[in-house]
């Protein structure tokens, strides 16, 4: 008999080591927990967390274990995304599996044909060893022996809270904290917290829709404004700062926006954080982002344009979100009057049919020729910038080489063909030079009062200064994440009506821009007041005064901007 009981409960501890298997997995490959004491109280502190229930349904461990049946079947699949991260899966990166496309699916799964082949077999081992074994096992385990077991590790865990250190600042961290971050990584309890967050965020896009529905504000313009006026936001995408000849980089890049009249590049500018979706808000809504969450509960720039009388236009070159997507991209995309997406989420991305930024064009044209408002207001988002990096521009454009052009073989996380990636990179640079110099000669054309803004969402780490990091939204966040273009171009009808704007842009040049800047910009560069507007956060205000600057990681932590840049 207690042979038997014996077998059972290592039928019943391969159960159990199937659904903590991407905590061992994390704690072996973690760029975060490098000693081997801090690893072994990772896995201490998973284990003896999801002991403590353990306890109470001791007497019912196999009715207990099935409800850790989609668990087991999803392990695979977060150990897939360690794998490629690093670290486990945040509520951010939950919402980008639910909201992404067929077209960005095929496209990133590609770059790991054999990982993604093994983790689909993994899924389906785990999930037949899992059932046989929970079949196997005893119906009930010893509550004093897990309770035993339960203490032991919550006692190893409490005695890490007073000796675990934060990174390089040498000081304890709140007990709070470490739990809180122990709990969001620990599968598979983090996976139901982070979708706990995911719905409380969907609650705050309500939230957003009822404030342009409940609009408060009361914006005014000068009453004399009655001539034809066009102004344009362009959303760059994944784009480094320092890649940019404009601001000095070795490669010349933007040969035609150094050449181009009436146009500044401002060097010192922090991107709000390292992912579009947590971008976006804090760009188009002047909110902080220390006060992110909060960007949900007022309007967007587009709505305060829309109040002061602008025609509003939003058309985008990014690839349209998928069925569950609410979020960023479309809540702050749908309040503008008109929204022309021209990727749809149809095809492949890699065949020939990828549409480059230059389609933004004709449409942008024609709806100036065709609009009856002397009122414009354009926001054009661009893919520019993202991965693959080859894809973004025309063969006309493969100046640096050798290049990814061709080479399907090279995959995402393929460091050794950095060389590679830069080039393609600085190509798809060249090629944002050109689309943006483009936009400025169409409306320098048009001969009335204009003004174009250009700025990134956020950078893009390429496996810097012999790191391992590539991409965006790391959770370690480095300068090339937060070190982003600006560009601001303004027309010269538009140098003569407002000198004074055109004077502080000037003065303002080398300041460093952070928080809540791009909203007042843009308010104040087409005379748009209310009541709680900010000057002081204005390039085109003299008035313009620094403040701290910060850069949002997935976690939600802020990190301090001044800090990688200077």
């Amino acid at each position: 008999m207690q042979g038997t009981n014996f077998r059972k409960n290592i039928y019943l501890a391969i159960a159990m080591l199937i659904v903590f298997s991407p905590n061992i997995y994390y704690s072996i490959i973690s760029q975060e927990i490098v000693s081997p004491s801090r690893k072994i109280a990772f896995i201490v502190f998973s284990i003896g967390l999801h002991l403590i229930p353990v306890v109470l349904f001791a007497r019912r461990i196999k009715w207990f274990l099935s409800l850790f049946i989609p668990f087991a079947v999803l392990a695979p699949l977060d150990m897939f995304f360690i794998y490629l991260y690093k670290y486990p899966p945040t509520n951010s990166a939950l919402r980008d599996v639910l909201e992404t496309n067929t077209s960005e699916a095929a496209e990133f799964i590609k770059g790991f044909r054999v990982p993604a082949a093994l983790t689909l077999v993994a899924v389906v081992v785990f999930a037949a060893v899992f059932i046989y074994c929970l079949k196997r096992m005893n119906r009930a385990v010893s509550t004093k022996g897990a309770a035993a077991l339960s203490l032991v590790f919550i006692a190893v865990t409490l005695t890490t809270f007073f000796t675990q250190q934060h990174g390089d600042e040498n000081k304890y961290v709140a007990k709070a904290e470490v739990f809180e971050t122990r709990i969001g990584k620990s599968y598979p309890i983090g996976v139901i917290t982070h979708l706990t967050r995911f719905y409380l965020e969907r609650r705050q896009l309500v939230k957003h829709r009822m404030a342009v529905e409940n609009f408060r504000y009361n914006p005014k313009r000068p009453q004399d404004m009655s001539e034809r006026e066009i102004f344009i936001l362009i959303i760059g995408e994944a784009s480094r700062a320092g890649n940019y000849s404009i601001n000095g980089y070795s490669r010349t890049t933007t040969p035609n926006l150094s050449a181009t009249s009436n146009l500044i590049s401002f060097p010192n500018v922090c991107a709000p954080a390292t992912v579009t979706r947590m971008s976006l808000p804090v760009m188009l809504t002047g909110t902080s982002p220390a006060d992110y969450s909060s960007a949900y509960e007022k309007p967007g720039v587009i709505t305060f344009f829309k109040k002061a009388g602008f025609e509003t236009h939003w058309i985008s070159n990014q690839i349209e979100m998928g069925i569950y997507d609410k979020s960023v991209k479309s809540v702050f995309t749908e309040e503008a009057d008109d929204v022309t997406v021209l990727n749809s989420a149809k095809g492949d991305v890699r065949d020939n049919n990828i549409k480059y930024d230059e389609q933004i064009i004709p449409p942008l044209k024609k709806f100036i020729a065709e609009s009856k408002s002397n009122k414009l207001f354009f926001v054009l988002h661009t893919i520019g910038n993202h991965y693959r990096y080859d894809y973004r521009y025309p063969n006309e454009f493969d100046v640096f080489k050798p290049s990814m052009k061709g080479r399907d073989d090279i995959r995402i996380n393929d460091a050794f063909v950095r060389d590679l990636k830069i080039n393609s990179y600085d190509n798809s640079v060249l090629y944002v030079d050109r689309f943006i110099s483009d936009v400025i000669k169409y409306i320098a054309l048009l001969d009335v009062p204009a003004a174009i803004v250009f700025q990134a969402d956020h950078g893009e780490d390429i496996f810097d200064d012999g790191g391992s990091l590539f991409g965006h939204g790391n959770k370690v966040v480095t300068k090339y994440v937060a070190h982003i273009p600006l560009i601001v171009w303004v027309s010269d009808a538009y140098m003569n009506s407002h000198p004074d704007k055109t004077a502080a842009l000037s003065s303002n040049k080398d300041a460093k821009l952070g928080n809540g800047f791009l909203f007042h910009s843009l308010l104040d560069m087409a005379d748009i007041s209310y009541e709680d507007s900010d000057l002081t956060k204005s390039v085109f205000s003299g008035k313009l005064k620094l403040n701290a600057r910060g850069i949002i990681n997935p976690s939600f932590k802020v990190v301090d901007c001044d800090k990688l840049l200077d």
